[in-house]
């Protein structure tokens, strides 16, 4: 919906740009990992909410990408 907001995957994160692709910020997932992104997925309703898959689980972003908290696996034991 918005051409300057742009997503990247690379072995070291996962990266935004806020204005077609001339400046980057990398996400905070709260971990740093070489190779540990795997996948981004945004929804096609709501562009806010940003999915990511990596080595340590799946993230879930409601703002852009901005904040990030894990979703899967769940921190919670399984019964």
């Amino acid at each position: 919906q918005n051409s300057d907001i742009v997503f990247i995957t690379s072995n070291k994160g996962f990266y935004r740009s806020l204005d077609g692709g001339k400046t980057w910020c990398l996400l905070d997932l709260g971990f740093d990992e070489l190779d540990s992104a795997h996948s981004l997925v945004l929804n096609a309703r709501n562009p806010e909410e940003v999915f990511v898959g990596t080595s340590r689980g799946v993230f879930y972003s409601k703002d852009r990408g901005c904040h990030f908290e894990k979703i899967y696996p769940s921190a919670q034991p399984v019964r």
